[in-house]
């Protein structure tokens, strides 16, 4: 575009946003609402993505060792566990150890261990984290092969309703996001075309003298453009201000449900909703003035 017709163009747009300030503040409203329901959707997304994530780390497989057993095997047995792909970790627990944790689940009711702290019958075991929780029934399966393991416990019944949670929660995320950014996209491009429809007859004026598509669509587009960032920017500082309060308040309310540090998501988040309001207003008045460049 030469720089007479860009010149033009950005003359025009905001010519037309102070003509019509009344339906571009209502065009900037509503870009900037639906754009903060995408981002409410996006950042309960993450979260969740956050929190099924997390509930996976948390899957543990431990592994008791036969009574007796020599010191060699353990170490032979901890070797052939930490040599799993799937195994992020691997942490010896011994007859002391495993003691002084039984003390603290007993808490103030420790008195009754009395009896066995002498004797210690508690088997010597290993505790394994995953670095592919979805693994674990193989890999437990596995090492309870192995010669010297008398129990593997992983809860299976409880990982397996776990991961399909997991599976389900991102499942969700993923269809929130994607059904509200077409929903998103509809409603800007609606909008944009109610100013378009006030304007019709001069687009047909327009291409009655001659005027060519591109020339007539440029200053469209970037009023779309301008509308939609606009938007875009009250939606990114709404939702910044509010995650950032959330960031720091939920946990103090709810101390167990783990929620995603504000850095990067909100930065990344305000870049990407700056983004997409500019697109989808100089998309959505693409697709309105194509009805009206056919006059």
């Amino acid at each position: 575009m030469r720089p007479s017709s860009l010149g033009y163009a950005v003359r025009e747009a905001f010519r037309s946003i102070r003509r019509n300030s009344l339906m571009s503040l209502a065009s900037i409203t509503t870009v900037g609402f639906c754009l903060l329901c995408l981002c409410s959707f996006y950042l309960v997304s993450e979260n969740i993505r956050y929190v099924a994530t997390t509930l996976e780390s948390q899957v543990e497989i431990r592994v008791f060792l036969e009574e007796g057993i020599e010191s060699k095997r353990v170490k032979e047995i901890e070797a052939a566990i930490s040599a799993y792909p799937e195994v992020a970790e691997v942490k010896y627990i011994g007859k002391d150890d495993a003691l002084r944790r039984l003390r603290e689940q007993f808490g103030q009711y420790r008195d009754l261990l009395t009896e066995i702290e002498e004797a210690n019958p508690l088997p010597l075991s290993f505790e394994i984290k995953m670095k592919e929780p979805d693994k674990v029934t193989d890999v437990a399966e596995e090492i309870s092969g192995l010669k010297g393991v008398e129990n593997v416990s992983y809860k299976r019944e409880l990982v397996e309703r776990l991961f399909l949670v997991t599976r389900a929660l991102r499942l969700l995320g993923s269809i929130l996001i994607g059904g509200l950014g077409l929903a998103t996209v509809v409603l800007v491009s609606n909008t944009i075309r109610l100013t378009l429809f006030a304007r019709r007859k001069e687009i047909a004026i327009m291409k009655l003298v001659g005027a060519t598509d591109s020339f007539i669509r440029a200053p469209f587009m970037l009023e779309g453009l301008i509308l939609g960032l606009l938007g875009a920017v009250f939606a990114a500082l709404v939702a910044r201000g509010s995650y950032t309060w959330a960031a720091v308040n939920v946990p103090k309310i709810m101390p167990f449900l783990p929620i995603l540090p504000c850095k990067p998501l909100v930065d990344r988040l305000s870049l990407m909703v700056l983004g997409v309001g500019a697109g989808m207003g100089a998309v959505g008045s693409v697709l309105s003035l194509r009805r009206f460049m056919r006059v």
